[in-house]
């Protein structure tokens, strides 16, 4: 049976406009600032293929950081939103200041619907929910309403934001979900495509059966 409407929650997917030079930063000083593009772009078009199909669950926009003419296009898929100026806590904040339930992030290849939904269900219970990375950091962050103090003086791009903002909530309830993994420098993207690889064999794998 479809859940009301009214009770879809709102995603926000945070990515930064794919433009030459200011993506994947770490990733380019090891493959290079193009094929940094190149591989934000598809992580990019990934994460809004996987969270971006209509369900009963959530509903996703993406929040860009700067600009880039493929937005129109992608507004006919999703709400696009522009990120406000400041910190990424200022940015994020505003995101659930502006109704989302979720944000996540566009480089981690794990991270799917499922998550997601694991997310909202713990909010059920859980004033806040936190997706952690493998370096230190978090790939979503998930709360009922807006809390300022979970963004405020915390070490952004280190390895100690995971650590910090659970500090910062140490009078709320929290869930931490599994531990996923991010793109940022070259042996991340070689796992990835690893990971693609592998997918790919079980599929031609699931054909032949």
């Amino acid at each position: 049976r479809r859940r009301n409407r009214r009770n879809v929650k709102r995603l926000a997917i945070f990515a930064r406009a794919p433009v030459y030079g200011r993506v994947k930063t770490r990733l380019a000083k090891d493959i290079g600032k193009q094929a940094a593009l190149a591989a934000h772009r598809e992580l990019l078009a990934r994460t809004m293929d996987n969270l971006g199909a209509p369900n009963d669950a959530f509903k996703a926009e993406l929040w860009l950081d700067g600009h880039c003419p493929e937005m129109r296009a992608w507004q006919r898929r999703m709400p696009v939103r522009r990120q406000p100026e400041g910190d990424l806590g200022a940015r994020m904040l505003a995101a659930f200041a502006g109704g989302a339930s979720v944000v996540v992030g566009c480089d981690v290849p794990p991270l799917g619907t499922g998550y997601v939904a694991s997310a909202l269900d713990a909010l059920g219970n859980a004033d806040l929910v936190l997706g952690p990375v493998e370096d230190g950091g978090y790939c979503l962050i998930g709360m009922n309403e807006p809390r300022p103090e979970l963004f405020a003086d915390i070490p952004w791009s280190t390895d100690a934001v995971l650590a910090e903002t659970i500090k910062a909530a140490r009078r709320l309830s929290v869930v931490l979900l599994e531990t996923l993994w991010d793109v940022d420098v070259a042996a991340d993207l070689q796992r990835w495509r690893a990971m693609q690889q592998a997918r790919r064999a079980e599929a031609v794998g699931a054909v032949g059966r």
